[in-house]
């Protein structure tokens, strides 16, 4: 099978497969245990050495599965398998198999396809390599921020991210937001950037250097609050930069420096021009055209669903 487009994330790779093919079917699983989670809608495949870190994973997964259903409104629209392989060496001969990768690096600990999220087992995690297996939380957001990849994959057009290349920092902006890593993890890091003079010129440089966990993930959270949660999932589909800055009637430029105010002042974004709009409408002025109102914050509750921002 060739190999499709990916992008690193998290010491991990998100892998695009086309639908169905690849890591989700076809191909040697681990000929162990199969745990399936009927509810979810994901089978959780294993070798009896980790049949307890499994249970873990098989939770991680579940709670995880939720937690984006929950947040976007629908389901997965495909099965995920979780594919837990033993080591390294096994590792490295799916990558191979499947996406033609050479030998993997240590900090490479997994893979997310259209249907399937494929995992080192955690027992050959090093702490040395960013990810420490003792660390729960750690392995957690792992699993669940490949999840998110796995959904946007499911969701988007090419559903294996092929010449998406352009919104490569959405995309893993995208998983640490709605994973809960930019609160738990990278909540500083974008003020870190700004303050430092590192912000981005460019969105394509957002996923670059040390703060890119915190400034994409940042800047994913800041198009959601621009667009309204309502309208968030439509990104989904956006392939190009201009299908992601058409629904925030914004420049690049602009949308950068509203980004960076948004960071300093630490608040919900407020566009410049529906303040001024309303202005005008005080003073008796007519406004003719169309373009963004003020949004609020980051929604913690959502009625119809009871959506919870964040994972206790």
């Amino acid at each position: 099978m060739k190999r499709s487009g990916w992008t690193a994330a998290l010491g991990v790779l998100a892998i695009g497969c086309a639908s169905g093919q690849g890591a989700a079917s076809g191909g040697q699983h681990p000929a162990g245990t199969a745990d399936r989670v009927a509810a979810a809608r994901l089978t959780v495949e294993f070798e009896a050495p980790d049949s307890a870190i499994a249970r873990d994973l098989t939770a991680y997964a579940r709670a995880g599965v939720a937690r984006i259903e929950d947040f976007f409104g629908s389901p997965f629209p495909l099965d995920v398998t979780l594919i837990v392989l033993p080591d390294r060496e096994a590792f490295d001969a799916y990558a191979a198999e499947h996406w033609g990768m050479p030998a993997t690096e240590c900090w490479m600990v997994g893979a997310a396809a259209t249907q399937s999220l494929v995992l080192v087992s955690p027992r050959h995690w090093s702490a040395d390599c960013d990810h420490d297996p003792s660390d729960a939380g750690h392995v957690r957001d792992i699993v669940v921020h490949e999840l998110v990849h796995v959904y946007h994959m499911q969701n988007n057009p090419s559903h294996e991210f092929e010449g998406a290349e352009e919104v490569a920092w959405f995309t893993e902006g995208l998983a640490t937001f709605v994973s809960g890593q930019l609160e738990t993890g990278h909540a500083d890091r974008a003020r870190e950037a700004v303050a430092a003079g590192a912000a981005p010129s460019r969105l394509a440089d957002a996923w670059s250097g040390p703060y890119r966990y915190g400034v994409a993930g940042s800047l994913a959270r800041f198009f959601h609050d621009v667009v309204g949660h309502e309208a968030f999932p439509d990104l989904l589909k956006a392939t190009t930069q201009a299908e992601l800055l058409a629904p925030l009637g914004m420049t690049e430029d602009e949308v950068l420096d509203a980004w960076k105010e948004w960071v300093r002042r630490g608040s919900p974004y407020r566009d410049p021009r529906s303040q001024r709009r309303r202005g005008e409408r005080e003073q008796g002025g007519v406004v003719r055209g169309s373009s963004l109102s003020g949004h609020s914050g980051f929604r913690r509750e959502r009625s119809s669903r009871g959506y919870v921002d964040r994972e206790k």
